[in-house]
């Protein structure tokens, strides 16, 4: 599988030091769309028979070399774990942990480019923590399983103090007497200024009860510069548009209570969804 990359971000997790980067599609030696791909290995094992055990994702793409003040950020994280993104034409690429960064500086070309490379392997499929190691394609929230993780949440969400929540196979039910609290995904790095974003989901058992369902942005040091949301009593498939604003760069799926009622609401959840307009996917 490959993937086509707009842009790339890369993130030093030790202080707000970031750097930002286009891919070049043509016009430079050696340069292609393809900027992530993703391969199996095999194992032979009894009669012949094949085993796809490992995948193996490698983020290699050529990128105009940033602004000076960018290319010496650069530098200093060669060759250090660090956070890297992407926004792809099909949605999203993320990783699950830090990724070892390489660069070959002014690679086969005659003007001034880099080539960024990350290899990741890891088991197939979603490990015991209820992640993947990686996730490349339309719904960021898929790099996470859905079903059941510790205190009876769904993998990759957590509540907010004083929520209750309730797990019956893939649906969430929320309750809380408190307005603007409820359940949020875990932050994915996200920097890019003016994509638009979606946040989605099936909607069951309102009971009348107001929720809001929407995207957080937070700045690099994980503090809230602002939240997008739309409000509902009705259920169904409900979804959120927002365009990410300055200085984001993270961004969370939220869902939390509309209203100051003095006692419980309650609402249910499943098949989530963190999507960009880039692509028709449906979840």
């Amino acid at each position: 599988m490959s993937l086509t990359l707009r842009k790339v971000a890369i993130k030093d997790p030790d202080s707000t030091d970031m750097v930002l980067l286009s891919n070049i599609r043509e016009g430079v030696d050696g340069a292609a769309d393809i900027g992530f791909s993703q391969e199996g290995d095999e194992v032979r094992i009894e009669d012949n028979q094949t085993w796809e055990h490992t995948h193996n994702g490698e983020l290699d793409i050529k990128v105009l070399q940033p602004a000076s003040a960018s290319v010496a950020i650069l530098d200093g994280l060669i060759g250090k774990r660090v956070e890297v993104c992407g926004w792809t034409i099909e949605g999203f690429m993320a990783f699950r942990d830090k990724v070892m960064l390489n660069r070959n500086p002014d690679f086969n070309s005659q003007i001034l480019n880099d080539r960024i490379y990350v290899t990741q392997k890891a088991p197939k499929g979603y490990a015991p923590s209820g992640a993947a190691a990686f996730y490349v394609g339309p719904n960021a929230l898929a790099l996470y399983n859905f079903r059941a993780g510790a205190n009876d949440m769904l993998y990759g969400f957590e509540a907010d103090t004083g929520v209750t929540t309730a797990l019956t196979g893939a649906v969430l039910q929320i309750t809380t007497d408190t307005i603007a609290t409820g359940v949020r995904s875990k932050p994915f790095l996200f920097p890019f200024v003016g994509a638009k974003i979606i946040a989605s989901a099936d909607f069951s058992e309102a009971g009348g009860d107001r929720f809001r369902i929407g995207v957080q942005f937070l700045d690099a040091a994980g503090d809230e510069i602002s939240t997008s949301v739309s409000d509902y009593v009705q259920t169904g498939r409900k979804a959120h548009t927002a365009t990410v604003p300055a200085n984001t760069v993270y961004i969370k799926w939220i869902t939390t209570r509309d209203e100051a009622t003095g006692v419980d609401s309650s609402w249910k959840f499943t098949r989530p969804a963190l999507r960009t307009t880039a692509t028709t996917f449906s979840l």
